[in-house]
């Protein structure tokens, strides 16, 4: 059962993160509604959850078995026996929840987050679970996620080409503007 907690826990939250990514692609420039808020909030509860109980049933609340668990399957992908993963996932945790204020503050004063910051919030999120998938998940998800990646990016730059819309006409220079 505990396995099924860990699994299904990082599951939903990446099911989220794909709810908000979808929502932000397709409505750039758009205030986040509530609907999404509270879809986001879930996924951060879920992400923090996530790491409880693989904290609680992978390694038995110990930090060290933990760090190790890291370094192994690390090891198994990259060659390289580090651990650190283990605190990158909990900044990325902590990340997440301030996310969700940030969501939450843009929903109830209707603005709209700048494209700027959901570029880098959406790259932050795809490469964690690009490495998360990579290093944790089964053969399969080691192909599904980046072809959804690459799919997801290659409509956002068609979407952002098509939907620019061209700004005002400069004035001819020395002339009055009509009163």
């Amino acid at each position: 059962m505990g396995n099924l907690l860990v699994v299904w826990s990082a599951r939903l939250a990446i099911a989220a993160w794909a709810v908000r990514w979808l929502r932000d692609l397709h409505r750039p420039g758009q205030s986040p509604p509530r609907w999404l808020s509270l879809v986001w909030t879930m996924g951060g509860v879920t992400n923090l959850l996530h790491v409880l109980v693989a904290f609680h049933y992978a390694h038995a609340w110990d930090a060290a078995a933990a760090w190790e668990h890291v370094a192994r399957q690390t090891a198994a992908v990259t060659g390289w026996h580090w651990g650190g993963g283990l605190y990158v996932n909990y900044v990325f945790s902590l990340l997440w929840l301030a996310d969700v204020g940030v969501c939450w503050r843009a929903c109830v004063l209707r603005r709209p987050l700048s494209p700027a910051y959901l570029v880098i919030l959406h790259g932050l999120f795809v490469f964690m679970i690009f490495n998360a998938t990579v290093v944790f998940g089964p053969p399969v998800w080691k192909w599904v996620f980046p072809v959804f990646a690459v799919l997801s990016l290659a409509v956002w730059l068609i979407r952002r080409r098509t939907s620019r819309t061209p700004g005002p006409e400069p004035e001819p220079s020395g002339s009055v503007p009509p009163r």
